[in-house]
């Protein structure tokens, strides 16, 4: 006598069976090819840490170099020039990026700026010696990646010729704007 089933999944039982014996059992072709791109995954992983190790052949973080940035502040009160002292430590405005320190020789002038004269043509005037504002240059010694006229400072932010930046003393109260004249290799 044969059982006799009802339902949904009745009739599904004896095609499962069917597909169950068609599934091969052992090693295939697919097994194998899984295998050796597990393997050839693992040694690039290896290979890459090792070639790009510090002391591997691939290594190609930029050394760093010892750099000199020129600056010139230009109108700012003469009060400023005189919190200006020999090693003081100068940051990006809004980031903990040093810039440099201070090297000794910083010269304070007093500031110039243009006027109309009678003729109505523009000349080059100065303030007054005492009281007035004056520019600052200054040289910044800090450490970053030169190379080929190109300067990251700390390796991450570029500096170039002719660039305005925002900078502030190490305690945050003074904060200048400062084009940069040079930026050169400390011989």
């Amino acid at each position: 006598m044969r059982k006799r089933s009802y339902g949904a999944g009745a009739s599904r039982e004896p095609a499962a069976n069917e597909n169950k014996a068609s599934i091969k059992k052992g090693f295939g072709v697919l097994d194998a090819f899984a295998i050796v791109l597990i393997i050839v995954c693992l040694i690039s992983v290896v290979a890459r840490y090792v070639l790009t190790d510090e002391k591997g052949i691939l290594h190609n973080e930029p050394e760093f170099s010892d750099v000199a940035v020129s600056i010139l502040i230009s109108d700012v009160m003469y009060t400023t020039a005189d919190n200006f002292t020999e090693d003081m430590v100068f940051y990006l405005d809004g980031s903990a990026d040093v810039v440099g320190k201070l090297d000794a020789n910083f010269t304070v002038t007093p500031a110039q700026y243009y006027t109309e004269n009678e003729n109505g043509e523009l000349v080059l005037a100065y303030h007054s010696e005492e009281g007035g504002n004056v520019d600052i240059r200054a040289t910044l010694i800090t450490e970053g990646y030169f190379s080929d006229g190109t300067y990251y400072l700390n390796g991450k932010t570029l500096l170039t010729s002719g660039m305005t930046i925002t900078i502030t003393d190490s305690g945050g109260t003074m904060k200048v704007s400062a084009l940069v004249l040079d930026i050169a290799l400390v011989s």
